[in-house]
C-alpha cells in the first residue's frame, strides 16, 4: 500500500510541473500554438502554407511543439485554418502562414 501511495504522489508531481508550463494554446484546423510560462512562442503541426513560420512549406506534421522564435516576449497567439496571429508585449502584431 506505501508503495501505490508513493507513486501516486510521483505521478501527480509530474502532470503538475507539465500542466503549468502553458501559459495559453490556440488550436485551429491543422495547427496548435502556445505560449509557454516564459513567454516562449511554440508551434506544431501542419505547415502546408509556413505555418510553423520556419521559412519552409513541408506537407507533413511536426508532431511535438517546437519553438517558434528565440523571444521570449509573446503575449497571446491565434491560429486560423492556415495562419498564425500573435502579439508580443511591445504591442507589435506578427502574421504568417497562408
Amino acid at each position: 500500500m506505501k508503495k501505490i501511495i508513493i507513486l501516486l504522489l510521483f505521478l501527480l508531481t509530474i502532470k503538475n510541473d507539465y500542466a503549468q508550463c502553458w501559459k495559453s494554446v490556440s488550436g485551429g484546423r491543422e495547427n496548435t500554438f502556445g505560449i509557454k510560462t516564459a513567454s516562449t512562442l511554440w508551434g506544431w503541426g501542419d505547415n502546408y502554407y509556413g505555418q510553423l513560420a520556419d521559412g519552409t512549406f513541408n506537407y507533413y506534421a511536426i508532431t511535438l511543439p517546437r519553438q517558434i522564435s528565440p523571444s521570449n516576449n509573446w503575449e497571446s497567439v491565434s491560429v486560423g485554418q492556415h495562419h498564425v496571429i500573435a502579439t508580443k508585449t511591445d504591442g507589435t502584431l506578427w502574421a504568417w502562414g497562408g
